[in-house]
């Protein structure tokens, strides 16, 4: 089990989240200019709320982009939470000669891949960051081509 420490910013977003919401943030924590809160399997929809009314609320009152991701205790539960609402083909987790633990992810169409590697890869980076936080033997995370 990790352990996680959280600043008094960080105790107020999860507090604001939850009031907001009226759904229990399991973590929280910024990337770049977007705070990511996940919350347990099946409760997304709930705390985004009808047309996103709930995150927009939120976005507007801590003045940052808000994400809503749902936790997976399974890697590959986590990268497909994570890249929706993009679907990949397929995610595996291989190790190489050296023995480091990758993550593949394949897509269906050279569109869907583009969506997460475009702009500086900074949905790349950010599913980086998720992943690392959770699972620190993962040593990196190929985007493949069909």
């Amino acid at each position: 089990m990790i352990q996680i420490k959280y600043d008094v910013s960080m105790i107020k977003y999860f507090s604001l989240f939850e009031s907001v919401t009226h759904v229990p943030a399991k973590d929280c924590f910024p990337v770049n200019e977007t705070i990511i809160f996940f919350v347990n399997s099946g409760k997304a929809k709930i705390a985004v709320g009808k047309q996103g009314m709930n995150i927009k609320k939120l976005s507007s009152m801590i003045n940052k982009d808000v994400r809503v991701v749902e936790f997976s205790k399974d890697i590959v539960g986590l990268v497909r939470n994570v890249v929706f609402p993009l679907k990949p083909k397929s995610v595996e987790i291989v190790n190489n000669e050296d023995k480091n633990r990758i993550i593949n992810i394949e897509f269906k169409s050279p569109k869907e891949r583009r969506v997460l590697l475009d702009n500086n890869q900074k949905k790349l980076k950010l599913l980086k960051d998720v992943v690392n936080r959770y699972h620190k033997d993962i040593n990196d995370i190929r985007i493949l081509q069909i």
